[in-house]
């Protein structure tokens, strides 16, 4: 993606990617697609207006898992961190070998 804004900049893309505008495009259209961008930033726009909806809120955890297709978020209030650090730690573990779960 660095590489993209460079070009639209007319500055120097990132070494070792693609110098051609249509090679470029090609190659992050098929890591869209092997990452699964879309369903990636669709969760964090769900994480985002579900988060809003809980006013007494500090803290979330996001659990994301862009194969089975749905996103988990566990509101905290700002005194219950300690909690909410041990069960982040507790799902980190959980999918430690898991490329297609994120959990921020």
């Amino acid at each position: 993606m660095g590489s993209a804004i460079a070009i639209i900049e007319d500055c120097p893309t990132v070494p070792n990617t693609p110098d051609k505008k249509d090679e470029l495009i090609s190659e992050i259209r098929k890591l869209v697609k092997s990452l699964k961008i879309l369903d990636t930033l669709a969760g964090w726009k769900l994480a985002i207006k579900e988060s809003a909806e809980v006013p007494d809120a500090q803290l979330f955890l996001l659990e994301q898992d862009t194969r089975a297709g749905f996103v988990s978020i566990t509101p905290f209030p700002k005194n219950y961190s300690r909690l909410a650090s041990k069960q982040y730690l507790e799902l980190e573990q959980k999918h430690a070998n898991d490329d297609l779960v994120q959990v921020d």
